[in-house]
């Protein structure tokens, strides 16, 4: 991508982390986002995002994550040429900025803090711009997982308790600052993401409904007009022994991105390490 087209892109906290829940090592997970476009003209576009994560015990409070994002993005286009009706198509794959970090907190109760970087790998040739583009409407609060040449500061700091009954809450807050490592002076960008979730833990069923948003503390959001952008979520999963598959749906509460996308729907695959 060029550094004109990522300052015109000036600007997912992902409510489940792949360390909300571990085993004796630790824990896998594998999460799929794929916006609903609306498609209603001529260009269809689909395509998902992808995040392989990894969180490894290293005591039995402080945890070492690691994440690879993956993004690919699909547009057709139907158009009156010469001759008649013309059809053409772009496909895209792209590698997103790994992530390294480390998480602390008890578990499964109390606060718990995260900090890590995330390394400017993202693919930068001009063909990875399509996946880019779907993988922030698939999860715009980790826009800076798809942004090439950005290298990101995050930190994080939250709170989650259930109680007996099997309700619970979940709040998390935290800052990020990102810094551009192309040749082009552009301003570093500052956000802000957070979250609130009523949760619900019984048994082999497991649930959460909540909010998460972000914030550009310098400028609008990348894909919208305005400064945050806020959306509902829903997540329904199971336990299957060391498995936890889990069901995802979300709607955002911004104009901009609501023009775009109907939903987006996810999956995400968590497996237990013992």
């Amino acid at each position: 991508m060029s550094a004109s087209m990522m300052l015109i892109a000036k600007k997912p906290a992902n409510a489940q982390t792949p360390c909300a829940e571990t085993g004796e090592r630790g824990a896998v997970s594998l999460e799929f986002f794929r916006p609903q476009f609306y498609n209603d003209g001529p260009i269809d576009r689909n395509g998902l995002a992808a995040f392989f994560s990894l969180c490894m015990n290293i005591t039995n409070k402080v945890r070492l994550v690691g994440q690879l994002p993956v993004a690919f993005g699909n547009s057709e286009e139907e158009y009156y040429g010469y001759g008649g009706y013309l059809h053409s198509s772009h496909h895209s794959t792209a590698i997103g900025n790994i992530y390294l970090g480390l998480n602390t907190g008890k578990q499964p109760n109390g606060p718990f803090m995260e900090l890590g970087i995330r390394f400017p790998t993202a693919s930068k040739d001009e063909n990875s711009y399509l996946a880019h583009i779907t993988a922030w409407y698939a999860d715009i609060d980790r826009f800076d997982a798809f942004s090439p040449n950005w290298t990101t500061l995050k930190a994080s700091i939250g709170f989650r308790h259930r109680w007996g009954s099997g309700l619970g809450v979940r709040a998390l807050i935290g800052p990020s600052y990102s810094a551009f490592t192309g040749i082009e002076a552009i301003d570093p960008i500052t956000l802000l993401n957070y979250g609130a979730h009523l949760l619900y833990d019984r048994s082999t069923f497991f649930g959460e409904l909540g909010l998460a948003g972000i914030t550009n503390c310098n400028d609008e959001l990348v894909l919208t007009s305005e400064q945050s952008a806020l959306r509902l979520e829903l997540g329904i999963g199971t336990r299957l022994r060391d498995f936890r598959p889990e069901l995802y749906v979300a709607r955002s509460l911004n104009d901009d991105l609501n023009s775009d996308v109907r939903f987006i729907l996810g999956l995400n695959l968590r497996f237990i390490l013992n």
